[in-house]
């Protein structure tokens, strides 16, 4: 792995260590990524939600981790399967070493992530009234 990369996933941990509150740290299973011709791949995700806003420590594709940083959560979808949850969201990214704005759209299946996925659904409601998940 180079250096640049091992410097954003530090980075990355850092911000995240700062940032979250206690109960807000869960890791996933990415089911599905989609975004520059990746293939989808099971493997963890690191995650840390606060106020709508995305942190991504471990990506599907390691050698992006130093371009991920802060994103907005667009189009948050979660759907309750009969075995899983199916949660699909879109992420705006900020700037992060030459790339502007894009997003990704990850869909993340964990069993017993229902606590997780609740408190999510509620913060969502709160800030977007009258718009359901």
């Amino acid at each position: 792995m180079s250096k640049s990369i091992e410097r954003g996933e530090a980075r990355a941990r850092a911000m995240m260590t700062d940032l979250l509150r206690p109960g807000e740290q869960i890791v996933l299973e990415t089911r599905a990524f989609t975004g520059f011709g990746n293939r989808a791949a099971a493997r963890p995700l690191l995650l840390a939600l606060t106020d709508q806003r995305l942190l991504a420590c471990e990506t599907v594709n390691p050698r992006w981790a130093s371009g991920y940083g802060w994103g907005r959560i667009r189009d948050l979808q979660i759907r309750r399967k009969w075995w899983y949850v199916d949660v699909s969201f879109r992420v705006e990214l900020g700037r992060g070493e030459g790339r502007s704005n894009f997003d990704h759209i990850y869909s993340i299946r964990k069993k017993g992530a229902e606590p997780f996925l609740d408190a999510l659904r509620s913060r969502w409601t709160a800030r977007h009234p009258g718009r359901e998940t």
